[in-house]
């Protein structure tokens, strides 16, 4: 009897499976901004500017994580034992198991693998949530460290007790850590529509030995959005019959009301009509992060070039990482320095004295005389930027710039999410490009 209660729950779940994705290519889920009142992070009592404070300074640990990746990167060494955590910008509610188990998880185009911490926990984080219990789920299977599949997993290795399991380990620059056992579960996503999408034998990552100081007890795990093959996107896609994934970020001000950003997979991820630029994407050998070329900014009529990252190998021409767990978008110093001239030119107001964590260029409202137009000029794509995305309220009669530089030697930009919102960004990893068209994400 409890083998055909086994065989009838599986072959319910596999059957619904088959009629949600059939009658649903793509589907799209909520993204909840981490400052946004549906958020476990929410605190009503903060101050947009100490609110502002704290996203730059994730902005800068989230850089320091990135540069450490190029420079292991260039050396063509194995990045994915260090994947970006840093608290993230932007969450996702998905639920593991069968019987499902819902978390809440950082939703991270920095990042591939899906993991959450699980018991039996050798060493566990402190979290709100209970960890995940493996053994409650009749979908849970670990993997053989002798199969193709655990080979292809980077970062893994058997498990040294006998069992033959493939273990993972990742390691942090602050000497956080999680060590676990490569598994296959069902996975359960909610679309934004009420239905329920299953993702059966989904690789996930099982932590049962964690710690350090870069994770929060507000969230359960992370959800890999970047190009690798063990990332959701990439294991959706025999699902969704495409390679295609897009979201819809709202403003910072939308934020703190209850308007969620849109995180799309399949046919609802495809962008286009009248406004659309495509720019190609530029993977590299640790195929996680999604590179673009960018090659000069605009301010007003005034263009600035970048000359950036020159190629070397199969790095290519990439020089900017178009992410949405870093806030500020983050520039080289000597092309930060010909942008603040010429942003300085333009706005001709009283500079504000920034304090520490603060953005770099201030002015006190009341005494700008024009703000200009930030253009971003990509390979073949001109984004044009809206002043939400180039100047944002920092406290009240100060506004600050959206861009800040980096250490001095560091030849790659990140495209923050302040920059993002309020654009249709769409990743076809089977064509490598990126799209943009203007959209209100808080009614798309």
């Amino acid at each position: 009897m409890a083998f055909l209660k086994l065989f009838f729950i599986v072959t319910i779940c596999l059957s619904n499976l088959g009629f949600l994705i059939n009658a649903h290519p793509g589907f799209s889920l909520d993204l909840i901004n981490r400052e946004s009142p549906d958020s476990p992070f929410y605190n009503p009592d903060e101050t947009p500017a100490q609110r502002l404070a704290k996203a730059m300074n994730r902005s800068l640990d989230r850089f320091h994580h990135l540069d450490s990746v190029q420079f292991r990167d260039h050396l063509n060494t194995n990045v994915q034992s260090e994947i970006a955590f840093y608290q993230g910008e932007y969450l996702v509610k998905i639920a593991i198991g069968v019987p499902p188990t819902t978390i809440i998880a950082i939703a991270d185009t920095g990042s591939d693998l899906i993991w959450t911490q699980c018991l039996p926990c050798n060493k566990c984080l402190q979290q709100d949530a209970p960890p995940y219990d493996p053994s409650k789920s009749i979908t849970y299977r670990t993997i053989n460290c002798n199969s193709t599949k655990c080979k292809n997993i980077p970062a893994t290795h058997c498990s040294f007790d006998g069992t033959s399991t493939c273990k993972y380990a990742i390691n942090y620059g602050d000497t956080s850590f999680t060590n676990g056992d490569m598994a296959c579960d069902t996975i359960t996503l909610g679309s934004s529509a009420g239905l329920h999408i299953l993702l059966p034998k989904a690789i996930i990552g099982c932590g049962h030995d964690n710690g350090g100081k870069t994770f929060t007890s507000k969230v359960s795990g992370i959800v890999g959005l970047g190009g690798g093959s063990i990332s959701l996107v990439s294991q959706l896609q025999p699902l969704t019959g495409g390679s295609k994934f897009s979201y819809c970020l709202v403003p910072y001000t939308s934020a703190e009301t209850s308007n969620s950003s849109k995180l799309s997979f399949g046919a609802m991820a495809t962008v286009a009509g009248d406004g659309v630029v495509v720019t190609p994407l530029f993977p590299r050998a640790q195929k996680t992060f999604y590179y673009v070329k960018l090659e000069a900014i605009s301010v007003d009529a005034k263009r600035i070039e970048f000359f950036g990252l020159k190629p070397t190998g199969n790095q290519q021409n990439g020089n900017m990482i178009v992410d949405t767990g870093t806030t500020m978008t983050l520039l080289p110093g000597p092309l930060f320095a010909e942008l603040e001239t010429e942003v300085e030119n333009v706005v001709r107001g009283k500079r504000f004295e920034v304090a520490s964590g603060f953005p770099k260029i201030c002015y006190y409202a009341d005494s700008i005389v024009k703000l200009p137009q930030i253009t971003l000029h990509f390979t073949g794509a001109d984004l044009v930027l809206s002043s939400y995305n180039s100047f944002i309220d920092a406290q009240e009669n100060v506004l600050c710039f959206t861009f800040n530089p980096l250490d001095i030697g560091v030849d790659f930009a990140i495209l923050g999410n302040m920059a993002q919102t309020n654009f249709l960004i769409g990743y076809d990893q089977q064509k490598q490009t990126v799209s943009f068209k203007k959209t209100d994400c808080a009614i798309h």
